[in-house]
């Protein structure tokens, strides 16, 4: 019988994209993010540091893409902290 072999790297990887991905959708498709969609305290830091509101981010998010996927990813929940 062969060894289990099982890529944490490579899971790790995909449970990040993941989070990435639902950090983006609630910045792009609501005007409230769900809890479990990024980390919070994370969110509170960036917001004074762009001198933005959460409403002025969101706005900003829809408006242009790729600030978005740099926010989703500074703000998404890290794959490693997941149970």
């Amino acid at each position: 019988m062969e060894p289990t072999i099982i890529d944490y790297i490579g899971l790790r990887t995909l449970r990040q994209d993941e989070n990435d991905n639902r950090a983006l959708a609630a910045l792009l498709d609501s005007t409230t993010l769900i809890p479990h969609s990024c980390n919070q305290k994370q969110l509170e830091r960036l917001l004074p540091k762009l001198n933005m509101t959460y409403e002025d981010l969101t706005a900003k998010c829809r408006e242009d893409r790729t600030f978005a996927i740099v926010v989703a990813s500074n703000i998404s929940i890290n794959a490693s902290h997941k149970g």
